[in-house]
């Protein structure tokens, strides 16, 4: 019985550890070399799409 409540605590908690954000920072380094020299008060909207991580729908 131990068992399979250990087991299904484990399936109820397995969405939580899938909704975390890996953190990298070789690839955040390489974009802050990337766009470096952009003048960021001429961005309309203060929306980078290539300075992101892709994480969420930016068309909304």
């Amino acid at each position: 019985m131990r068992n399979i409540i250990f087991f299904i605590c484990c399936l109820v908690s397995f969405p939580i550890w899938a909704q975390s954000v890996e953190d990298n920072p070789e690839v955040r380094s390489w974009l802050d070399k990337m766009f470096q020299h952009l003048d960021k008060t001429k961005v309309p909207h203060g929306l980078l799409r290539d300075y992101a991580f892709e994480l969420a729908d930016l068309d909304i």
